[in-house]
């Protein structure tokens, strides 16, 4: 059967080569084979190991992103002296990824995809190790760094998808995802958690595994592309070698858009923590990278038609409402993935294995949000309502998140925890089918990998805007609160500043070692900084409801999106029963 494709690819891009010489309206850059018909579509095993390989990438890339942000409170236990820098974990991962999605896509239209995904699993793997082997924190943030540079190339998996099967397909397909998705987003928390519980490798130490679990995945990965990732070769209807096509990609814009990002995102993680927003390390960082950005908004709107971003990609309006809406879900998953595992370390005091029990809620509706999504999206066709829908249920999660409080039981924390997952799987789902949907076939990867940056931009501007909320009320409730319950407890004020200055740098497990400190004072103090650190995080879910809110009135740019599902393939897989003939002989034999 697959043999039968490529005759008919063959033969559809003779039709169409001469029906280009009578239109002069095609654009470079588009496709060279004619979009296959689904009737000549069939899940070959050609097609489906293809598939497997695109989906251990997305089980990869699901595992490098949670097992950090599920370890981050073990991490600054382990690294107290710079335990305030803990948010750089997940945000520098965040950052690198959306640099990287930034122009991943566009590179990958224009040359071949396999070279990305193989250089994503190798930084992948490298940071991961590093992260595992660091002996500070500053060393994590290195890693995460390369982890999420990986990450961003992983993401390039969910257009890759959706190219080789046909439209009327590519919800079932990206549902399938979903499942080797879910593999690390529920198993991920619970491997990890077993591991420091148990101290493998020494107190405070166990959380490494998970890290050098990961690098062994991005080995992994990197092996099932080589066997079984084989696309076809990437159109280059105007002959250009590839010398030629990266002196004609647009350099000034991924400058101006790496530069951009990087400096604006650092400057306002800076912001508050450690240091004040009017210092020059602030607004040297974060008005330099506002300026590239807005550069970079102009060179590619009126200085280039051939950008990183293309015009044509956003012709198309449901495309432009859809990244509207994947920033506001970039709010809420990252901002949860990084938050939720503090809520429940700080406020109900679990271990490894249970922070990990007390987040399945969100795992698993999360991957059942993503996967009941797209079978609606599947039959119903129309995005409008559903996304409203699913907004709606993470606004009522977050207004219910508000109630957590020590000392609650299970249920109030899984009904809102499973709601936020709901409409955060099915979000991130429908907005990644709409925007390969939307696009030219020719810039798949490309609009999608705009979104998915979209997505890690709200991410690191939620994990950035929620540390600050959060480090500034906790800065302001927590020593009160303590103070207060440790004298109420039998403190005498004598000892309260060593009491203070103890708890801050190595935490509440050295209290006893403080003169005057009885197993009361201690359980009082424990008491009082749970009950601080649950009033703190409610301000994190009370600008979750604002984003919702804003999120929701998007919705109404949104048109019909019926049209969108016909039997088109964009980009059929290799042939490998003729694989010895290359590009160039295929284009000779047309």
């Amino acid at each position: 059967m697959a043999a039968d494709l490529d005759d008919k690819v063959l033969s559809s891009t003779v039709e169409h080569r001469e029906d280009d010489s009578h239109n002069e309206s095609v654009q470079p850059g588009t496709t060279d084979v004619e979009n296959l018909n689904s009737s000549d579509f069939t899940w070959s095993f050609n097609i489906l190991a293809n598939l497997f390989a695109l989906y251990m990438i997305i089980l990869t890339s699901s595992w490098s992103t949670i097992v950090p942000a599920t370890a981050i409170a073990f991490i600054a236990a382990r690294f107290p002296e710079d335990a305030s820098n803990a948010a750089w974990i997940a945000t520098s991962s965040a950052l690198s990824s959306a640099v990287a999605a930034a122009f991943i896509g566009n590179m990958s239209d224009i040359f071949d995809r396999r070279s990305f995904l193989l250089f994503g699993c190798v930084l992948g793997c490298i940071g991961m190790l590093i992260g595992g082997r660091a002996n500070s924190l500053s060393m994590v943030i290195g890693g995460q760094v390369l982890n999420g540079l990986g990450v961003g190339c992983g993401f390039l998996s969910n257009p890759l998808i959706q190219e080789i099967v046909p439209k009327n397909h590519r919800a079932l397909a990206t549902a399938f995802a979903t499942i080797f998705g879910a593999g690390s987003f529920i198993g991920a928390p619970i491997i990890e958690g077993v591991f420091i519980q148990r101290g493998i490798g020494g107190a405070l130490e166990g959380w490494r595994i998970g890290f050098y679990v990961g690098a062994g995945l991005n080995l992994l990965t990197l092996i099932s592309i080589l066997l079984f990732y084989h696309p076809m070769p990437r159109p280059n209807p105007e002959g250009y070698s590839a010398k030629q096509r990266l002196l004609k990609l647009d350099w000034l814009g991924i400058f101006l858009a790496c530069a951009g990002l990087t400096l604006f995102l650092v400057g306002i993680n800076y912001g508050g923590n450690p240091y004040e927003w009017t210092s020059a390390i602030v607004l040297g960082t974060m008005i330099p990278g506002a300026v590239l950005l807005a550069i970079f908004g102009l060179w590619e709107w009126k200085g280039t038609s051939t950008g990183i971003l293309p015009h044509a990609v956003f012709q198309d309006r449901n495309y432009n409402a859809a990244l509207l809406i994947r920033v506001s879900g970039g709010f809420a998953l990252y901002g949860c993935q990084a938050f939720l595992p503090q809520v429940v370390v700080h406020v109900f005091g679990t271990d490894g294995l249970m922070t990990a029990v007390w987040q399945l809620p969100m795992s698993v509706s999360t991957i059942m949000g993503a996967l009941v999504a797209a079978i609606i999206l599947r039959y119903f066709k129309e995005i409008r309502w559903i996304v409203v829908g699913l907004l709606t249920i993470l606004l009522i999660g977050a207004c219910l998140m508000v109630l957590v409080k020590p000392g609650v039981n299970f249920a109030v924390w899984f009904f809102p925890s499973m709601l936020m997952g709901l409409a955060i799987g099915a979000e991130a789902s429908l907005i990644t089918i709409l925007s390969g949907l939307a696009a030219p076939n020719e810039s798949i990867a490309t609009a999608v990998c705009i979104g998915v940056a979209a997505g890690f931009i709200g991410g690191a501007i939620a994990t950035t805007m929620y540390s600050q909320i959060f480090n500034a009320k906790i800065k302001e409730i927590l020593p009160g609160a303590i103070s207060k319950a440790a004298i109420a407890a039998g403190l005498p004020e004598s000892r309260l500043a060593d009491l203070l200055s103890t708890y801050a740098t190595k935490g509440i497990q050295a209290l006893p070692t403080v003169q005057g400190v009885t197993s009361e004072v201690v359980q009082a103090v424990t008491e009082a900084s749970r009950s601080a650190y649950a009033k703190s995080f409610t301000y994190i879910w009370y600008t979750l409801v604002v984003f919702c809110v804003v999120s929701a009135m998007g919705c109404w740019f949104f048109t019909s999106t019926t049209k969108y599902f016909t039997d088109e393939i964009a980009a059929p897989v290799m042939d490998r029963s003729n694989k010895n003939i290359q590009p160039n002989e295929k284009n000779e034999r047309i």
